[in-house]
Formats: C-alpha cells, structure tokens, sequence
C-alpha cells in the first residue's frame, strides 16, 4: 500500500516524513492489557476481591500508533510516533446488560529504534483513568480517592530469537497525584511460529514497586492471521496480579477470558 510521505538524504541518514503508519519498528507486547491494541475480551472472574457480584465482564480496547518520522542509516532504523490508546470495562448488570464501570486510557510520544533483531522504545506518557458516571456512588466499589493522572517516562528492549522474543524494560513516573512510588518493571516473551498466521503465545510480568513489587502476570494463547489491514487475533486469555485499572489500585484481580482482536500496530516484523 502506497503511503503519502517526503524524503531527504541528511549527512548519509534517509530522512521520511510520513501522513500515514508506516511499516512497525517495534512490536507492542500482545499480552500487554496496556498496550495499543484493539480487542474485545469478555472475561469470566472465578475468584476476585474486587466482590461486585458479578462474574462476567467485558473489555473493551481501543488503541493506535501513527508514524510521524521516520530515519534510516544502514539497518539502523528511528521511527518517531504518537500513540494512544482507550480502556472501557464493563460490568454484567443481567443477560446482555452491561453497565460501563471504569474509562481510562493514555497517550504517549514514543521513539522507536531497531537494528537487526534487536528493537527499544523509549516514550513520555500520560496516563489517566475514572469511574464512569453512574457508578462512582456504589458502596461496592473501592473508595474514590479523587483524580488518577500520572506521566512517566517509559523504556522497552525487544530481541528477536527463533520464532519469537523476549522482552524487557519498564518506567518511572515523575508525577502522580498521590505521590505513589514510581517504578514498574516488565518482563515477557511471545512464540509466533509464523508472523503471518497460525498459533501464538505470548506472557506478560509486571512488578510494581507502588504494590510492594508483587507479581502481575497476563497471558494469550490462541491463534493470529494478518493481512494488509492489519492482525485478527482470536485466543484465551489469563492475567493474576494487581488490577492495572487507576481506579482499582491495589485491588487482587483474577480472570480467563476470551479476546477477539484486531490489531492495526504492533506486529512483529516479516
């Protein structure tokens, strides 16, 4: 697909200025409930202290990349973006009646860079979340402790191996409201037989420092097909650990879910 973009040659680097996403320098982990994805994951909570007497849910994400700039010198690539992505859960009021229980979301400046199989992104963030409107009365929920916005700078080393990779980085945060401890530290690993389609597997361990570095723990299993929209992601989904929704800091969360995902950034490179 042609992409409405400008180039120039600077002192040996090439130099494209681009109106539409260019092709990804680094993948988001999948089985990051933060990353910039888009999905549907309707979630079945076995066991939860959050105790809202309910245990169907239903996530939804909305999220994108867009290129802006882009520089190239030998295999050397930098790759300059705007991100942003948009967090809804939904709670199960009765059949196929779900009230909107929290709205949060970030956006982000990132600057990716790749060489070989290795990639990194270093990025300002900001991050802010809510109770939706109807629900930040209830008794149920945890106390409201006022606004939740935080910025942070954040870094992600990626390396390919085989037919997968590894992962690892993390952020501190220089603002929060409540002045929480800053750091978080993230660890995972993705296997993709095949970048184009069939089964994939991807685990995602954060520790926070805010949570006394107690372990979080996300994980999809399923099966993937990418085309040149973009990747449709069908598969099972885990995650342990702290709830990553502001409003619920602190709070023990459990689930499965199936996710349905449809992915326009992020995927590993072909």
């Amino acid at each position: 697909m042609l992409r409405p973009h400008a180039e120039a040659i600077l002192s040996g680097w090439l130099l494209t200025l681009t109106a539409l996403p260019g092709d990804p320098i680094l993948a988001v982990p999948i089985a990051d409930t933060r990353s910039p994805l888009s999905s549907i994951v309707l979630r079945f909570d076995p066991e939860t202290t959050l105790d809202l007497g309910v245990g169907q849910a239903i996530d939804a994400n909305m999220g994108a990349a867009l290129a802006l700039l882009g520089a190239q010198r030998g295999d050397l690539s930098l790759q300059l973006s705007i991100a942003a992505s948009v967090h809804m859960g939904f709670e199960a009021d009765a059949a196929l009646t779900f009230g909107l229980r929290t709205f949060d979301g970030w956006f982000a400046l990132p600057l990716d860079l790749r060489q070989g199989p290795w990639s990194a992104r270093i990025a300002w963030v900001h991050v802010s979340a809510h109770y939706a409107d109807g629900i930040r009365n209830n008794d149920e929920l945890p106390p409201d402790r006022g606004s939740y916005s935080r910025e942070a700078l954040t870094l992600l080393v990626s390396r390919e191996v085989g037919p997968g990779r590894v992962y690892g980085g993390g952020h501190g945060s220089y603002h929060t409201v409540h002045d929480e401890a800053p750091w978080m530290l993230q660890l995972g690993t993705e296997v993709q037989p095949d970048r184009a389609r069939g089964p994939f597997a991807a685990f995602d361990l954060k520790l926070h420092q805010e949570h006394g570095w107690q372990p979080t723990l996300a994980a999809q299993v399923g099966g993937h097909a990418t085309g040149p929209a973009g990747r449709f992601r069908l598969a099972l989904a885990a995650y342990a650990g702290k709830d990553d929704t502001g409003k619920y800091l602190g709070q023990d969360e459990r689930y499965v879910g199936l996710v349905l995902g449809f992915d326009t950034t992020g995927l590993l490179a072909r």
